[in-house]
């Protein structure tokens, strides 16, 4: 899998509006529950796949495949538990 990754440099503009930590780590644990529920719905992972990659055009389906398989761990991936 280490093969199939990027490295991506994000930059937040300067006249961004500040977003605290707890509100970012909120919406990632949304994101990743909201996309539990979605997988476990009547849709295969086939299916869920060329919906996205319908949507978004130009976007290679490799891309987002990986996508769709991260999501539900971001929580895992991103989060600590509260000491």
């Amino acid at each position: 899998m280490a093969d199939k990754l990027r490295t991506v440099n994000l930059q937040q503009k300067p006249e961004a509006e500040y977003v605290p930590t707890e509100v970012i780590a909120q919406s990632i644990a949304e994101i990743s529950a909201a996309f539990k529920r979605v997988k476990a719905g009547r849709l295969n992972d086939r299916a869920l796949e060329l919906l996205v990659h319908a949507a978004c055009k130009g976007t290679a389906l490799s891309d987002v495949r990986s996508v769709l398989e991260v999501l539900p761990e971001l929580e895992r991936l991103y989060l600590r538990a509260p000491k």
